[in-house]
């Protein structure tokens, strides 16, 4: 059933695709510029990963636009502004892939050869272990080059693939910061803060966060009685309720570490990093 459900999600998704380009085919690109594919509506990592391209494109007076590649996802799906930048056709000279490697073979399958004929192909993609899965390497066929959000990406892809590597760390955007008080997410004002924060659709085990509340509570012993805080964020608990009772299980009622398990707005994710002393990642 899953396989079939999976093929039922593409072929509703290709037709509407279909219909928003008027049934017309996909021709050679019209435009100089880059196009962006990927989740810019996503309220999630690899979302995020869009959206600082189009700004550093922006930025650079480059020409882009944007192609919502959301087939299937459950995520929240509600920044909107790129918008105005949205087209359903391919029509740019360079594609640029900000998507998760693991989705390769549902984007070679759903997009088609001639979403990559006559362009220049880019992957600006993610994975965390040490190679790619062989039977991911076969899709990045139809790419000119790939780009890596660390060293250790750079790596990861040189070791699996002979296409052209560059490291390129994520773009840096100065935000205008609103001014939030740590009253608002309910956190100490005299404690030093701690930052977690995690998709529960991205694996808990991936994400560690029951190693995160470990190392809080072996550093920081509530015996101590050192003012210290661990700030949680996390979303989308609500299709992993198995995961997310151990997760309270561990934290066993320790008012140190509270929870924030909502999405919130790109302003005030912000203001809630600023108003933390330090970000904690195991990943």
């Amino acid at each position: 059933m899953g396989k079939r459900r999976d093929d039922v999600l593409i072929w509703h998704w290709k037709f509407r695709w279909w219909q928003k380009r008027r049934f017309r085919s996909l021709e050679l690109p019209t435009k100089k510029g880059v196009l962006l594919v990927g989740y810019p509506r996503g309220e999630f990592g690899i979302g995020s990963l869009l959206r600082l391209s189009a700004l550093a494109l922006k930025e650079a007076e480059i020409p882009f636009g944007v192609f919502d590649f959301n087939p299937s996802s459950q995520a929240s799906q509600n920044d909107h502004r790129l918008d105005e930048r949205l087209t359903h056709l391919p029509e740019y000279s360079v594609n640029i892939f900000c998507i998760g490697a693991d989705q390769l073979p549902l984007l070679k399958k759903i997009l088609g050869k001639q979403f990559f004929q006559g362009r220049y192909n880019i992957l600006y993609g993610a994975w965390e272990l040490s190679r790619l899965p062989k039977r991911w390497v076969v899709c990045l066929e139809g790419m000119n080059e790939i780009w890596a959000m660390s060293s250790f990406m750079g790596q990861m892809f040189r070791r699996s693939t002979s296409l052209p590597v560059y490291d390129l760390q994520l773009p840096v955007v100065p935000d205008q910061l609103e001014t939030w008080s740590r009253t608002r997410f309910q956190i100490p004002e005299n404690s030093f803060v701690f930052l977690f924060m995690f998709d529960f659709d991205s694996h808990v085990a991936r994400k560690n966060p029951e190693a995160v509340i470990e190392a809080f509570k072996l550093a920081f012993p509530v015996s101590s009685n050192i003012p210290a805080t661990l700030v949680i964020k996390s979303i989308n608990s609500e299709r992993h309720e198995k995961e997310w009772s151990c997760l309270k299980n561990k934290m066993d009622g320790d008012s140190r570490i509270l929870q924030i398990h909502e999405v919130l707005p790109h302003s005030e994710n912000t203001a809630l990093m600023q108003c933390c002393d330090c970000y904690v990642s195991l990943h």
